[in-house]
This record gives C-alpha cells, structure tokens and sequence, in this order.
C-alpha cells in the first residue's frame, strides 16, 4: 500500500481561492498553464492534462455567465426608457377604453382588461408582462374594429411600435437573466472541478519535487504562501523569519554559562 506524507504543521500553507472565486480560479489556473509548460518535458507537473480537461469548461461558463449579466443589464436599461412611453400609453388607453365601455364593463375584456363582477373595479397592468398582454390585446382588438370606429388616441402605429419594443427588450432580457442563472449553476460545478484540479496540482508538486514540503518556488507556478495563523502573504524565507519569530519573554533566560555561574556558589556554600 503507497503511503503519502506532507507536511502540513509548518509556518506557512498554501491559499487556493474559494471555488466560488472563478477569476482567481482562472487567473490561476493560465499562470500555472503558463510556466508549467515553459519548463523542460521532465520537470512538468503531471496534473497539466486534468487542469487543461476542466479548463475549457469553466472558461465557457465563466463567459457565458458574464454575457448573459451584460446582455440582462443593457436589456433593462432599455425597458426603463421604453416604461416611459409604455406607460402614459396604457394610461391613454385605459381611459379610452373605460369611456367606451362605460354602459357595459365586460366588453373591456375585448381590449385586453379584467374587470372584477363583486366590485367592478378594473385590473390594470403594473409589471412589464402584464403590460405587454395589454398592448397586445388591444392591439389585436383594435385591429379588428373598422378603421372609423378606432380610437383616434394614441394612434395605433404608436402603440404597436411601442409593443414590439416593449416585446423585443423583454424577450431579451429573459434570455440574459436565463443564460445569468444557468451559466451560474453550471458555473458552481465547473470550478468545482477545477479548484480540485489545482490543489491536486500543487500536491503533486510537493510530492514529486519539494521532498514532501512546501517551497517558495511553488509561486512560479502562480499558488500563494500564507503565514498559518495570521493569513498574511509571504513570499520569501526572511518574511517567514519576521513572521514567526518568537516574541521576547518578560525576563532573560540565562544561557548555560550564566546558570553555571549562578549555580555554583550555592553548591560551594553547602559544600562548607
């Protein structure tokens, strides 16, 4: 049976960043790939290969993920200013359409509106899908009824210029907010992988060329050296000397020459 042994109770340990850290991940990830691959055939690491397999991956994600952040983002930034004509729209349109149907509110049902039988009060759209159903309606509706019986306000190419905006920005903001999610979910998986990959990657470099220990040299290939208890970066052995050097005690502890030369006096006075 292969037994492994490393030493993990020294000053320092490595920090790998959370999985849930992609760009470190990444950043990572190239610097190792990087100067991995600049060294001779023989002293490469081994784990080169398993990081490439899961590397791919968690690039597609991580830019699918941001894509999908930008395209949710520029889409509301237009549904903000669509709203502005959107809106004062089927505020026009709910009035007209109320007028119209003042003597028999169920009609309203025709352009798009819910009226409630109890108390006849008049569903009105506050959120963007519901308005965009309206719009749709009352498009449809009005598209039915002969041109001289349309409502003359707000003319229609307006209304439907303003639902086919108000239908593209939408539809594209839920693409981005589906691409966000699901690029977010296959992200958690992905660098996952990834983060074992590296920290597998830095195990074998201990194992096979640095006796089984840590060694400053594993910053070449981009993994970090933190100081146990305090966290802090060091990055060299005379950091580490200044780091754990040992705090000076209330008294000075005599060295063996002092001890003798205290002791001995007391053994001559009870040797008299």
């Amino acid at each position: 049976m292969l037994s492994i042994y490393i030493n993990v109770k020294g000053p320092l340990r490595i920090h790998f960043p959370p999985a849930y850290c992609w760009a470190e991940l990444l950043d990572l990830s190239h610097t190792f790939l990087d100067y991995d691959r600049s060294l001779p055939p023989e002293r490469q690491s081994k784990t080169e290969r398993v990081i490439v397999k899961y590397l791919p991956r968690a690039i597609e994600v991580y830019d699918n993920y941001h894509a999908g952040i930008r395209q949710r983002d520029k889409a509301l930034q237009a549904l903000k200013q669509i709203d502005q004509q959107a809106v004062p729209l089927t505020r026009e349109i709910y009035w007209n359409v109320k007028a119209a149907t003042l003597a028999a509110p169920e009609q309203a049902a025709e352009w798009g509106y819910t009226v409630k039988d109890v108390t006849g009060v008049w569903v009105r759209p506050h959120s963007r899908p519901n308005r965009l159903a309206l719009l749709n309606a009352y498009i449809a509706q009005e598209e039915r009824r002969p041109v001289e019986t349309r409502f003359s306000s707000p003319d229609l190419a307006t209304v439907k210029q303003a639902r086919d905006a108000l239908a593209e920005q939408w539809a594209a903001y839920q693409s981005g907010l589906e691409l966000y999610r699901s690029s977010y979910v296959a992200g958690k998986e992905a660098f996952r992988h990834l983060s074992v990959c590296l920290r597998l990657a830095a195990v074998n470099l201990m194992l096979f060329y640095f006796d089984h220990k840590l060694s400053f040299e594993l910053q070449q290939w981009g993994f970090t050296l933190v100081e146990r208890q305090t966290g802090q970066v060091v990055r060299s052995e005379a950091e580490v000397a200044e780091l754990i050097a040992p705090e000076p005690m209330m008294g000075e502890i005599p060295d063996e020459d002092t001890i003798d030369a205290v002791v001995e006096p007391d053994h001559r006075a009870q040797g008299g």
